[in-house]
């Protein structure tokens, strides 16, 4: 499992993109929301533990904070559009209560009413546009927000609310507070006390995420920020390790072979030939 904690914050943010042919990622957390749509092949999306096939005309939405991971059929040729977003890109406070709340199905068949609606107004062309544009202005980004909510809407009314599960509220808040100060020197204490909770009941939150522990989490914020520096020559292994909160380089080589079954400097030979 790793933590994308590019993708955490309250700033206005959505970042879009496209999966061709395949699309294949393993257990990864982030505070944004997400959205995929699948227009050719089918994938299964697993989302806390429970998998789900999504197959052409199917739209997932991923909640914040939730673990999930992807894997392409083998046999299928994928074409699929996906999107993060902060809550602060929806305008309508009551869309991000209302995702907070599980439901029993992550993936829905839109109505044909809605598929011609967003076909008729051009959504994958806007989609497109904005991926591949990098001067992003605002009417475009309104306009896809707009049809982002009607979609949200057809999603609440299709799918209900999971009774059976019991929604954790301080979980985002200690993974959010986490994913902040990674690089310091935290413990189940530290967070308890800045949060104002116990040092169990942080531990009990974390465990509710399948095999995942406080250390674990820790390690793979740390992890994954190592991986972005690894990529540039501008810093050696021991200014990594200290910079992502490893308190020697040892350490740092220790950990990061368990996350990554290589060497940081392994990692970084590996990405300078890809290019």
């Amino acid at each position: 499992m790793f933590v994308q904690h590019h993708n955490f914050g309250n700033d206005y943010t959505i970042r879009c993109g496209q999966a061709k042919k395949s699309h294949n990622s393993p257990d990864h957390l982030h505070q944004f929301f997400e959205l995929e749509i699948v227009f050719e092949g089918e994938i299964d999306i697993t989302v806390g533990g429970r998998t789900e096939t999504a197959r052409p005309g199917d739209i997932a939405i991923i909640p914040a904070f939730a673990t999930h991971s992807f894997r392409t059929h083998e046999e299928s040729a994928l074409k699929m559009m996906i999107c993060v977003f902060s809550a602060a890109f929806l305008s309508e406070p009551y869309i991000t209560s209302l995702l907070a709340n599980p439901r029993k199905r992550h993936i829905f068949h839109p109505t044909d009413s809605l598929l011609t609606y967003l076909d008729d107004r051009g959504f994958s062309k806007l989609w497109g546009h904005y991926v591949y544009d990098e001067d992003k202005d605002a009417d475009t980004i309104g306009v896809l927000r707009a049809f982002f909510h009607i979609i949200f809407a057809e999603y609440f009314a299709a799918v209900s609310v999971a009774e059976s599960v019991t929604y954790n509220t301080a979980l985002p808040k200690v993974l959010a507070y986490m994913s902040a100060h990674f690089t310091e020197d935290l413990s189940l204490k530290s967070v308890g006390a800045a949060l104002g909770y116990s040092p169990k009941y942080i531990s009990n939150c974390i465990a509710a995420m399948p095999n995942i522990t406080f250390r674990t989490l820790l390690n793979a914020m740390r992890v994954e920020r190592a991986k972005e520096l690894l990529r540039s020559d501008d810093y050696t292994n021991y200014e990594i390790a200290l910079a992502t909160g490893f308190n020697a380089e040892c350490s740092f080589h220790r950990v990061f072979k368990e996350f990554e079954g290589c060497t940081p400097g392994e990692y970084r030979n590996r990405k300078r030939t890809q290019g």
